[in-house]
């Protein structure tokens, strides 16, 4: 893994974390410039999509994944399983996409 690689991985990975902080409503914005930025980098669409997901906007969640999904098909591929999954489970309301606080109930 090149320099530039492990740099955009270890960014998708902080924002992974601040998702399982519950900070999805500040990180939409920061999210969106990310898809902008790279977009055939799709955890950048995944997390986009949990993100709005968690805020609500279950409309906006299933709009950027067909936005991503018309950007792959331009370059002839096809959105991953996890994407894919991700879309099914929103579509499901699936309790599992829930923001869950780490810390709730440690006293």
């Amino acid at each position: 893994m090149d320099q530039r690689e492990r740099s955009a991985a270890d960014e998708e990975d902080r924002f992974d974390r601040e998702l399982q902080l519950g900070h999805h409503v500040e990180l939409v914005p920061v999210l969106l410039s990310a898809v902008e930025a790279e977009p055939l980098r799709e955890r950048r669409w995944e997390l986009l999509m949990l993100a709005q997901y968690r805020c609500g906007a279950e409309n906006d969640a299933l709009v950027t994944f067909r936005r991503l999904c018309a950007l792959l098909e331009e370059s002839g591929r096809k959105p991953s399983w996890e994407i894919e999954t991700l879309e099914h489970l929103i579509l499901l309301r699936s309790p599992t996409l829930r923001w869950t606080d780490p810390n709730a109930g440690a006293d």
